[in-house]
């Protein structure tokens, strides 16, 4: 593992406490210097795995809480086929 994989994941692993933080924006911007440095050295898993829990942060956030997301359309028309 090199210097710049190691960067990426602190840069993701500080993202990630700055939102446990309730620090929306310096998540955002560690989130987005981690998918840089990830696409620059080809680690995309890092990078799609990140640019995800970004895209549906409200709902990881809920998630995390015990809470219901607000986009559950999925879970409910699972819920509903599942009742026949």
């Amino acid at each position: 593992m090199g210097y710049c994989e190691l960067l990426a994941w602190d840069l993701n692993i500080r993202s990630i406490i700055m939102g446990k933080l309730n620090n929306e924006d310096a998540a955002s911007v560690y989130a987005k210097q981690s998918v840089i440095v990830a696409e620059e050295i080809g680690d995309f898993w890092l990078s799609v795995s990140v640019r995800l829990r970004m895209l549906h942060r409200a709902d990881w956030n809920q998630w995390e809480a015990g809470k219901r997301p607000d986009d559950a359309i999925f879970e409910d028309l699972l819920a509903n086929n599942a009742k026949g």
